[in-house]
This record gives structure tokens, C-alpha cells and sequence, in this order.
């Protein structure tokens, strides 16, 4: 069973509260999770609509998790947003090219959590609701991928 409008929130449980209290305010139906096995476990069940992780987590980061749900067909496409833990440019490249969707420096504003979370939803239930199967969608993140490694060979030359 599909559930496009939740969302997986990945977090310390020391930390989760104020995010936690954003995202179920705004309506969202949020699961928490802790651990990076926990939540793959998760989203492969509960086939969420949204991944939203902080950085660091108890046993783990944000971009292992990333790494592990990009190499399951049934959770590759899944959006996900990283909460990083400050400004730091190093942070938010290492987001990019792990595949993040999105990623929200701290401080952030709660209606802009909102508002991006949204945003990803709203994206996967369309794809959704527009028939596209994870073959479908797996085949065009590898020819974006592709086309971005052929980009980069040439301006490397």
C-alpha cells in the first residue's frame, strides 16, 4: 500500500520534537524513526511519500541513509530532505552529489519546512498519479545521471 501523503522522519528522539511538532501542525502524517535500519525498514513497508532526515543521527548519517535507499529499486526515487546542522557550504555540496532532493540549512523557519516538504509530496504524487512505475522512474534518474557524467567528462577536458 502507497502512502504519498506521509512522511518518514529519520532523528534523534532527543531531537525530533520541534520538527516533529512543524510537520503535524502543517497536517502531515509523519512516522519517526531513530536509526538508519529502522527507517529503510519503514520505507520499504510503508512506501512513504517523503523521507525528511536530520544530518547526524544516532548510529549514522543522512547520507548513508541516502546511499542505502538509492540502491533499492523500491526506494530509489524517493524524495528526501536532509536537515543539515549549519551553513557550511562542504555540508551542502556533499547533500548534492549524495542525491538529496533537498536540504535545509539550520536555522530554518518552520513554514519553509512546510512549504519544501509539500513541495516533494506533492512532486511523487504526481509522478504517482501519473502511472509511472519505479522502472520508469529508475530509468530516467540513470539517464539524468548519464547525461551529467558525459557533462562532466567534457568540461574536465
Amino acid at each position: 500500500m502507497s502512502h504519498q501523503g506521509t512522511v518518514v522522519y529519520v532523528a534523534r528522539p532527543e531531537e525530533a520534537g520541534p520538527v516533529l511538532e512543524t510537520l503535524a501542525d502543517a497536517g502531515l502524517r509523519v512516522k519517526t524513526t531513530s536509526t538508519i535500519a529502522e527507517a529503510i525498514d519503514l520505507c520499504a513497508g510503508a512506501r512513504p511519500g517523503l523521507v525528511i532526515t536530520e544530518q547526524r543521527l544516532r548510529k549514522g548519517s543522512a547520507f548513508e541513509l541516502v546511499e542505502e535507499l538509492r540502491a533499492d529499486a523500491a526506494t530509489i526515487s524517493l524524495p528526501v530532505m536532509v536537515l543539515l546542522d549549519g551553513n557550511d557550504l562542504a555540508d551542502r555540496l556533499k547533500a548534492l552529489e549524495a542525491d538529496v532532493d533537498d536540504c535545509l540549512s539550520r536555522p530554518f523557519e518552520p513554514a519553509e519546512l512546510t512549504a519544501r516538504a509539500r513541495t516533494l509530496l506533492r512532486r511523487m504524487t504526481k509522478l504517482v498519479a501519473a502511472g509511472l512505475s519505479v522502472e520508469a522512474l529508475v530509468h530516467r534518474k540513470v539517464t539524468y545521471l548519464q547525461k551529467c557524467a558525459r557533462s562532466e567528462e567534457h568540461t574536465s577536458e
